[in-house]
């Protein structure tokens, strides 16, 4: 199953079920966590690991991002630090091993 963005209820009733989740990065996030590796380690705490419950598979960063388009081209200078301080956020966890 795939949501484009943490969602409390949506998380709260997959505890426990199994199913495999890809969560998102919304869009709106990136400036700030390629800028501030804190706000990508309290994400990650805030959105994973209060969740020990939930079978999270992957983490998408971003939704589609692409220079070429005008709605999310606004983005992409600020994905590659995103994905790197989410990584290292998800690193420091421990749960490399677990997300793919």
């Amino acid at each position: 199953m795939r949501i484009y963005g943490p969602d409390t209820n949506v998380l709260q009733a997959l505890k426990g079920s199994n199913i495999q989740l890809m969560v998102g990065v919304p869009d709106q996030a990136l400036q700030r966590f390629a800028s501030d590796p804190g706000s990508a380690k309290i994400w990650v705490r805030e959105n994973i690991l209060n969740y020990p419950d939930v079978n999270f598979r992957y983490i998408a960063v971003g939704n589609e991002i692409s220079p070429f388009s005008s709605g999310t081209s606004k983005y992409t200078q600020y994905l590659l630090g995103a994905m790197k301080n989410v990584y290292d956020a998800i690193s420091e966890t421990g749960l490399l091993g677990i997300i793919h």
